[in-house]
């Protein structure tokens, strides 16, 4: 089941993110919450899974004000992007992720 990178638009700029849609109607949608190293083929790979399983599954690049960078698993590359995150950034981002599965229909619940 392949997945599809889409834009959001969020009150910083546009945002990537990974949308994997399961065949027909959806049971609802998870938000997948990037790891450390970003929208990597294993956040991927988990949404492809979920949408197999039924669920519509959306990970956004939550390090977009950095040009959505896929890091090395290497933890001295992860700080810098981690250290640019605030709660805030990262409120508006899920908040423009939870506003556009509710405008595909699914509850925010």
């Amino acid at each position: 089941m392949p997945g599809d990178e889409v834009l959001l638009h969020t009150a910083d700029g546009p945002m990537p993110a990974y949308e994997a849609k399961p065949e027909g109607v959806a049971r609802g949608a998870v938000l997948v919450v990037q790891e450390a190293f970003g929208l990597t083929n294993h956040i991927q790979e988990i949404c492809r899974r979920l949408a197999s399983q039924g669920w519509l599954a959306f990970a956004p690049a939550l390090f977009h004000r950095d040009g959505s960078p896929v890091l090395e698993y290497d933890m001295g590359a992860v700080r810098e992007y981690m250290s640019h995150l605030t709660a805030e950034t990262i409120n508006t981002d899920i908040d423009a992720t939870l506003a556009y599965l509710q405008s595909e229909g699914h509850d925010a619940s």
